[in-house]
């Protein structure tokens, strides 16, 4: 079983920001080793649970 990570970040997949390409490259590869849950804010696309990229992804309202 491996570890489990949240992070708690403003910037993430799908935001075109520097921030959010960098965040989601981070979480991208620390999904390898880790149970990876990603709570995100981006306006376009509020309250949606998905998977991305190996993490599940939770977008809330900033």
């Amino acid at each position: 079983m491996k570890p489990k990570i949240v992070f708690a970040i403003n910037y993430f997949y799908p935001d075109l920001a520097s921030t959010g390409q960098l965040m989601t490259e981070l979480c991208s590869e620390l999904s390898d080793d880790f149970d990876m849950t990603v709570i995100a804010a981006h306006p376009i696309t509020l309250g949606k649970g998905k998977q991305v990229r190996g993490q599940k992804l939770v977008i809330l309202k900033a």
